[in-house]
This record gives C-alpha cells, sequence and structure tokens, in this order.
C-alpha cells in the first residue's frame, strides 16, 4: 500500500493540478464541503468524498488555447478539450477522484454553480455570476476522496438585483427576454429564422457585468450554433 502525501505536499500538487488546467482555460474553480451538496449529490456517498471540485471556464483563454494547436477541427473540439485536460488534472491529484460532470449519469452542475455563487438568476434564464456575469461554461465536477480546503466560493449578492435598466431585456429583438426569465421557444424562433441571433445574442452582449469575461465573438458563434442544433433535435423529437 502507497503511504499518501504530508498535507503540504498533497496542497501543493492540487495547487499545480489545478493551476495546469486553468491554463488551458478551466479558470474558474471552486472547492467546497461536498456536505454542503448533499441533496444535489442525491445517490452519492458523500461521506466518502469529503470535497467537490468545480470547474468552468470564461473568457476568451480555453479558445485561443485550442485555436493555438488546430484543436477547433476535431469533433465536438470544446468537449475533448476538456476531457482531455481534465482527464490529465484527475491523474495528477494525490487523492482518489470521479467525475459527476460530465458523466454517464451527470448531477445538476447548474445547481452546484448555485451553491458556489456562481449562477444567480437572471432574466436570460442563464445563471449569472458576481463577477463573469453571463460568461461562464460548466465543465466539470469532480468529487475528492480527501478534505481540500474551500475556495473560490462566491458570497456577492445577485448583480441583477441593482440593475435598474436591465438592458438584457431591451436588447432582445424578438422579445424572449423578460424579468420574470426566458421563453425558450420565442428565443429559439428567432435564432432558427437566420437572424442575427443566429450567431450572437444581443441580450446577453448588452448585459454590463463582466465584461472583461466576454467570448469572442466566433466563440459565441460557436456555442450558439451548438445550442442551435440541440433545439432543433429536441423539436423534431416533440413533433414525431
Amino acid at each position: 500500500m502507497s503511504t499518501p502525501p504530508d498535507p503540504d505536499e498533497a496542497a501543493r500538487r492540487v495547487d499545480a493540478a489545478l493551476l495546469a488546467v486553468k491554463a488551458a482555460g478551466l479558470n474558474v474553480q471552486a472547492v467546497m464541503d461536498s456536505s454542503k451538496a448533499t441533496e444535489v449529490l442525491d445517490g452519492l456517498d458523500v461521506g466518502s468524498w469529503p470535497s467537490l471540485l468545480l470547474l468552468g471556464s470564461t473568457g476568451p483563454t480555453m479558445w485561443e488555447s485550442m485555436l493555438s494547436v488546430g484543436w477547433m477541427s476535431r469533433p465536438d473540439p470544446v468537449d475533448s478539450w476538456c476531457a482531455a485536460h481534465l482527464s490529465r488534472m484527475r491523474q495528477a491529484l494525490p487523492m482518489r477522484a470521479v467525475f459527476v460532470f460530465p458523466s454517464r449519469a451527470p448531477v445538476d452542475v447548474l445547481a452546484l454553480g448555485r451553491l458556489a455563487g456562481w449562477a444567480h438568476p437572471s432574466p436570460m434564464g442563464l445563471g449569472i455570476h458576481p463577477r463573469h456575469g453571463l460568461w461562464v461554461g460548466y465543465r466539470g465536477a469532480v468529487l475528492l476522496g480527501a478534505h481540500v480546503a474551500e475556495r473560490g466560493l462566491r458570497t456577492e449578492p445577485s448583480p441583477c438585483e441593482s440593475c435598474v435598466e436591465k438592458p438584457c431585456i431591451s436588447a432582445c429583438p424578438g422579445g424572449a427576454v423578460q424579468v420574470d426569465g426566458l421563453t425558450l421557444a420565442t428565443c429559439f424562433a428567432q435564432r432558427l429564422a437566420s437572424t442575427a441571433c443566429t450567431t450572437s445574442c444581443a441580450s446577453r452582449r448588452a448585459c454590463p457585468v463582466g465584461d472583461g469575461s466576454r467570448y469572442p465573438a466566433a466563440q459565441l458563434a460557436h456555442h450558439q450554433a451548438s445550442g442551435n442544433r440541440l433545439y432543433r433535435a429536441y423539436a423534431e423529437a416533440a413533433d414525431s
């Protein structure tokens, strides 16, 4: 049986593993006591996994890293990029680790985001991060087999609470964004009609929160296209 690393060495290895995936663009990170997520992790033995690591991406770092090595020519480039770097991260961690997102039976990662203070409700229907606004993508959630000190948790109130003008609502050309949330069918009717909404989102760009964390236009177009394909497949299945 191998001897576990001492706590200081384990902490250094965790920091190094997180620094490596941060450089790859998974640059929004939090560790929380997994007992806080007991309801979200229903059915999992939380007692055997003391900590939960949540990873996301924001800004152009991930996109630019993928472009620099020609990764965009691969099928499902974003998912495969994240999978490759998350796999390396897990191998570098000094404790057992198991993915609950992505996985065959994933948990509600948005609910984990709310627990971490990353995702307040917004008129866009997207969770809004206090610092990065509407520009955070969830990339991984990992249960850790040893306690790791909490980090990266946010406690600020929703930025929408102090937003008076609500530019995300007035910017939506289809009227899909409302105070009480997004009308999904109206949104995708606009997006699938070959309008400017097909490749971008005026409401998302109008939000002033997280201005420095915005995606480049090409990255936003890529994510819009992915969402359009998923919704089209869902609508076709519902009609069949």
